[in-house]
């Protein structure tokens, strides 16, 4: 199959997919009903070989309905199709399926229940076509948060490369859906735009690779695989969930942040939480990690570590920049935590155990409204007295004031305000 479409295509109702292209060896086809009452048996006895399949869309693709598939193309040996949303697949005859080729260069939105803005299978019993998906710059792939932007099902040495936006969520904040899912293939993702959602790359050899400039926004969900030659390479921004609350992300495979690469954490200071990104194998930490306050109005004053990186086979390299808010109240750093030294081997008095990686990654924060010893002792009583006041869990009245100064950058500023503050002021001015 080889197509060519320019122009918008729109669509509306239960399962009503954009574009359908299917290649079947040994039968089968599509089935669509509102019945909720299906049973499927697939026949095996079938025989056939899927073919290539390559389609080029210039223009927009709009499936509105529940359970609808933007584009949807299958290349099954042995028989298949699809049934409703039950079933989805070859039948299990003998036969290969073909390679799948996807250039889009338009909008794909699938944003109604369960919607998938590209589907692309390419399945057989006896070997499998590998399956390329090309998104242009500029565009968009939109679904809900019970959503897939890019479904890669089968094929073998499989690439997804993203120039726009995936977007996996039905509101800003929540990126509660699925960008990208792949399943037993060897799946390469690049992405040079933007992902916002969950990964799940399935349980081929797989990498993902984020560009610079480029931006991921995770779900709490970034599956690459389970080995830790499986690599998320960050070499453009990554935000754990949203900003609003602090987030977990685990992370199956080993993270890279390049030199360009940023990390951002937020920290809500209404409880001190903070982002984690948990990762099952290792991490190698260049680039920028970049804090994000949160709730500034409720932050206690006092030293707290925070952590917010764990790594279960150890952090092999950790030399990145700390990027904080420039405050006179605040102070950050990196928590210092030394490679712990393994025990010697036993029956040895000369050799020495390699150093064991720190699993974990801190950052010390410490506030004080009292300006660290730099103000004058009419200045240190009112930050004194604000201390107490933010550790009794302030009011909304003061939320103004704190928040003006928490983004003091200086202490000299931070004195001047709290001398506005002070009878210091009139008293002097009379004499």
């Amino acid at each position: 199959i080889n197509v060519s479409n320019v122009g918008s295509i729109e669509t509306d109702g239960a399962l009503s997919h954009g574009v359908i292209l299917q290649s079947i060896g040994g039968g089968g086809g599509a089935f669509l009903s509102d019945s909720s009452d299906i049973t499927v048996a697939a026949n095996a006895d079938n025989s056939g070989n899927g073919g290539d399949i390559h389609f080029d869309q210039t223009g927009d693709v709009i499936a509105l309905g529940d359970g609808s598939i933007g584009i949807l193309a299958q290349s099954l040996g042995g028989g298949g199709g699809f049934i409703n949303r039950i079933f989805m697949d070859t039948a299990g005859g003998a036969g290969t399926s073909g390679a799948i080729n996807l250039n889009v260069n338009g909008d794909v939105a699938a944003t109604g229940e369960n919607g998938v803005g590209i589907f692309a299978q390419s399945r057989g019993a006896t070997s499998q076509g590998n399956i390329d998906i090309q998104f242009a710059a500029d565009k968009r792939i939109i679904v809900g948060d019970s959503g897939v932007g890019v479904e890669i099902s089968g094929g073998k040495e499989n690439t997804f490369v993203n120039d726009g936006i995936v977007f996996a969520a039905t509101t800003i904040g929540s990126p509660d859906g699925i960008a990208v899912r792949g399943s037993e293939g060897n799946e390469t993702i690049t992405n040079n735009g933007t992902f916002y959602g969950n990964v799940d790359l399935g349980t081929g050899s797989n990498s993902l690779t984020s560009a610079e400039d480029a931006s991921v926004y995770s779900g709490n969900t970034l599956f690459i695989g389970d080995g830790a030659d499986q690599f998320f390479t960050n070499r453009g921004s990554l935000s754990l969930g949203d900003t609003t609350t602090s987030y977990t992300t685990d992370l199956t495979g080993s993270y890279v942040q390049s030199a360009t690469g940023e990390l951002d954490i937020s920290i809500d200071a209404a409880n001190d939480g903070i982002d984690l990104l948990h990762i099952t194998h290792t991490a190698d930490l260049q680039g920028k990690l970049n804090i994000i306050m949160e709730n500034v109005a409720l932050l206690k004053a006092g030293q707290r570590d925070l952590t917010y990186l764990r790594a279960d086979e150890g952090i092999l390299n950790q030399n990145m920049e700390l990027v904080a808010p420039v405050s006179a109240v605040a102070q950050y750093s990196f928590v210092a935590e030394p490679a712990a030294a393994a025990e010697a081997a036993p029956m040895s008095f000369f050799a020495v155990a390699d150093a064991v990686p720190p699993v974990a990654a801190a950052i010390s924060m410490d506030v004080s409204y009292s300006g660290f010893g730099t103000l004058n002792n009419n200045q240190t009583a009112i930050g004194s007295y604000i201390d107490r006041v933010q550790a009794a869990g302030s009011s909304p009245e003061l939320a103004p004031m704190i928040t003006g100064i928490f983004a003091l950058p200086t202490s000299t500023e931070l004195a001047a305000a709290y001398d506005s503050m002070s009878p210091e002021v009139y008293t002097s001015s009379q004499r």
